[in-house]
């Protein structure tokens, strides 16, 4: 996995930006599993979402797989 990707991703997630997130997700591989590697905790992008009220960013990401 592009380690810059995820770090995208998971900024992304956490700023409840929905467009980049699904700009992002079919570019950035098993995004549910995988965050940046150095996130703290290793907090995933639909932990991150979640955690800050980003309902669009949360659904965009479940919508692509993302593991409940």
């Amino acid at each position: 996995m592009d380690t810059e990707l995820a770090s995208w991703l998971l900024a992304a997630a956490r700023a409840g930006d929905a467009e980049r997130v699904r700009a992002l997700v079919p570019c950035s591989g098993n995004f549910e599993e995988d965050g940046a590697p150095d996130a703290p905790g290793g907090v995933t992008p639909l932990m991150a979402a979640a955690g800050r009220g980003h309902e669009a960013v949360v659904e965009a990401l479940l919508a692509r797989g993302a593991d409940a």
